[in-house]
């Protein structure tokens, strides 16, 4: 399962304000500094794969939109649910560990 928490917000940097100030006595075009946008994403995409007997859940932090995406949530999912396997002997799934 894939949950998406994050936020965009779009803001006026505090560069264009100053710069809109500062040229708006020479000239109007300083004016134009105020259509500037600047967008931020925050948060976080939440992947969990559950098994027979198993849950993982991990956190994946997001500082871009395009890492929002739940195409490449799914393949992270994917990565997941290939670690799990079964033991031998039909026991139940483990979870391989791994530190990268």
């Amino acid at each position: 399962m894939i949950s998406n928490n994050t936020a965009t917000t779009e803001t006026l940097p505090t560069w264009a304000i100053v710069l809109a100030i500062l040229l708006f006595f020479f000239c109007l075009l300083g004016l134009l500094f105020l259509l500037v946008k600047e967008r931020r994403t925050t948060g976080y995409v939440q992947v969990s794969v559950q098994g027979e007997g198993l849950y993982y859940a991990t956190q994946v932090p997001v500082t871009h939109p395009a890492q929002a995406r739940t195409s490449s949530s799914r393949s992270t999912t994917s990565a997941v649910s290939s670690r799990l396997s079964v033991e031998p002997g039909g026991g139940p799934p483990r979870a391989e560990c791994r530190r990268h």
